[in-house]
């Protein structure tokens, strides 16, 4: 089988690109996450969210995401309703041992996102 490269390597580029463009809007989404390094012990861990929105008649989609190479990964979509919609959001997101980055967005009309992302290490309880 032939590895593509140029394939390859354009995905990559539009991906950083994408996925590490600074916000563009400091202030409009928070995200907090708690704890940012925990130990888990005998099943499943719990690593705390809470997400701040700013209100705005535009705001459509709030999707939260995490990911690690090591551990579980996945995603939340809420739905809003411009300014009708709930300002924060707390979501307890399950996870194993890894290095995650866990990030939030929010979507307006007709096409603006505004993210904010953070680190958290869940470390194994193993010696």
């Amino acid at each position: 089988m032939r590895i593509n490269w140029r394939t390859i390597a354009w995905w990559t580029a539009l991906f950083w690109l994408v996925y590490t463009a600074p916000t563009e809007g400091k202030g409009e989404i928070e995200l907090w996450v708690y704890p940012k390094t925990s130990f888990c012990l005998n099943g499943p861990c719990f690593v705390r969210t809470v997400i701040t929105v700013e209100r705005h008649p535009d705001n459509r989609w709030l999707v939260l995401a995490w990911s690690s190479e090591t551990g579980l990964s996945g995603s939340s979509f809420f739905q809003l309703d411009g300014e009708q919609a709930p300002a924060k959001f707390d979501k307890h997101v399950e996870v194993s041992p890894g290095g995650y980055l866990i990030s939030a967005c929010v979507y307006r009309l007709p096409q603006e996102r505004f993210c904010d992302r953070e680190e958290v290490e869940v470390n194994s309880g193993e010696i």
